[in-house]
């Protein structure tokens, strides 16, 4: 499984988020589609960069920090904002995407 997700690009997880979008009814949550995107793929961005630094020792996101000069936690932040607008953007898209009622977009 985990070389099928090193054969991918980066953004195909966002074919699955419009797949959902368009799947789930996002009335009973209370939330909007973007806000549910967004939580779980800020989640996942960066708490997976959390795990890969945990588990190579820490070398790769140091030897990262050093060169942009920023703290390892912003880049998590970082990439966790650009996987959470991306999911929430997805989300959002395949959930307007069947919407014939163009008064509520």
């Amino acid at each position: 499984m985990i070389s099928l997700f090193t054969m991918l690009p980066w953004w195909s997880f966002v074919v699955p988020c419009i797949i959902l979008g368009i799947v789930l009814p996002f009335q009973k949550f209370g939330l909007s589609p973007f806000m549910i995107g967004f939580l779980a793929g800020f989640l996942a961005w960066s708490l997976a960069h959390v795990y890969y630094d945990v588990s190579l020792d820490s070398k790769i996101m140091d030897k990262l920090a050093l060169i942009i000069d920023y703290p390892k936690w912003c880049i998590f932040a970082f990439s966790g904002l650009i996987g959470g607008v991306l999911s929430g953007l997805a989300l959002l898209t395949g959930q307007k995407m069947f919407v014939n009622d163009f008064s509520k977009l």
